[in-house]
């Protein structure tokens, strides 16, 4: 049989401020969107992978300007790790480019589809751009080569 601990005390999270502390109430607003506002934002078609590593799932999405041009920012989650996806015009330069440079080494080139690609780990984090036609794609996570690869491959 299967026993299930009694629920959490309702105080067990409360919090007192210390005496003399103003405590400011803040309303938190997330950074995701629906689909639709995300198309809209846009201004196109958001290519997302029909496949993805195994144990991920579709966590939220996000788009981030850069100047006039926008950056599809897709997350996906096994419930402990994320999984990025961005989306971007193939001619957008970001600023900080060192931030999507390889730091562990030299680039592997890699074939997507019938794309040429990069590969690099930076950190504990491996990622893997291409472009497909006016879009380059950038994958940042934890998973297997392989199976980013699989992923970037779906991706419509």
């Amino acid at each position: 049989s299967v026993e299930f601990p009694a629920p959490p005390a309702d105080n067990l999270y409360r919090f007192d401020p210390p005496a003399g502390t103003r405590v400011s109430p803040r309303r938190v607003r997330p950074d995701y969107m629906d689909l639709d506002d995300a198309r809209a934002a846009l201004g196109e078609e958001a290519a997302l992978p029909r496949r993805l590593p195994p144990g991920y799932a579709f966590e939220s999405i996000n788009v981030i300007a850069s100047g006039r041009r926008a950056i599809l920012h897709a997350r996906y989650t096994d419930g402990i790790d994320v999984l990025s996806l961005f989306q971007m015009p193939a001619s957008l330069r970001l600023s900080g480019r060192r931030a999507l440079g390889p730091r562990d080494g030299k680039p592997q080139r890699v074939r997507v589809g019938r794309a040429q690609g990069r590969a690099w780990l930076q950190g504990d984090t491996r990622l893997l751009e291409w472009r497909h036609g006016s879009r380059r794609y950038v994958a940042a996570g934890r998973a297997e080569l392989s199976a980013l690869l699989r992923m970037a491959e779906s991706v419509q």
